[in-house]
């Protein structure tokens, strides 16, 4: 499935690879699935996925809030798009914070608006200031926040959604040669508009 489809994932991807810390050996990829959708970002270093469903084919089958590592073990760890899938966020936040080395980092990246998705298993939405506080209470420092565009990829986002569910196109392939190109033309426009409105 083509990631510049949904443009919130391109805008992930772009800040993701701003991010990332140099010079760490080891990174937990915590709610991956499979982690072919990050694993090339981290080449050359120890990188482990860990996914509560099996059907996924993670590295680990655990659950977030259970992880079956040391304290300390990784120099990153990295989550995206996962937390909002968890009944307790800060017993998964407590757990990363666990097996992450003193003094490094955790990446994560969550949904303040979002279509509904993954059903029945999508509870939460966090604004910026709701997650501060849950970082805080699992003993993280956050060091930066960046906000993955402006009412324009959300407007965005919903309506490539809205047309990825309305044509089924993870069952029905097919349908994404009359899908794609409509993306692409909505993608043009609003990302003139996301410009407009940084510059």
């Amino acid at each position: 499935f083509p990631v510049t489809i949904l443009p919130e994932r391109v805008l992930l991807r772009k800040h993701l690879s701003e991010l990332m810390p140099s010079n760490f050996e080891s990174v937990l990829d915590v709610g991956g699935g499979d982690g072919n959708r990050y694993r090339n970002m981290f080449k050359g270093v120890r990188y482990i996925c860990l996914d509560y469903d099996s059907e996924l084919n993670p590295d680990v089958v655990a659950s977030a809030d259970n992880m079956p590592f040391e304290n300390g073990e990784f120099e990153l760890v990295f989550s995206s798009q996962m937390l909002e899938h968890v009944l307790h966020p800060r017993d998964c936040l407590l757990e990363m914070n666990r097996v992450l080395k003193d003094g490094k980092f955790l990446i994560i990246t969550i949904p303040q608006t979002n279509e509904l998705h993954s059903e029945p298993y999508d509870y939460w939405r966090f604004t910026c200031f709701g997650m501060k506080q849950l970082l805080m209470e699992s003993n993280f420092e956050c060091v930066q926040m960046i906000q993955r565009g402006s009412i324009f990829t959300v407007i965005n986002q919903i309506l490539v959604r809205f047309l990825i569910d309305r044509y089924n196109v993870y069952e029905k392939k097919i349908n994404l040669l009359f899908v794609y190109p409509i993306t692409k033309v909505l993608n043009l426009f609003f990302n003139l508009l996301e410009v407009s409105v940084v510059s």
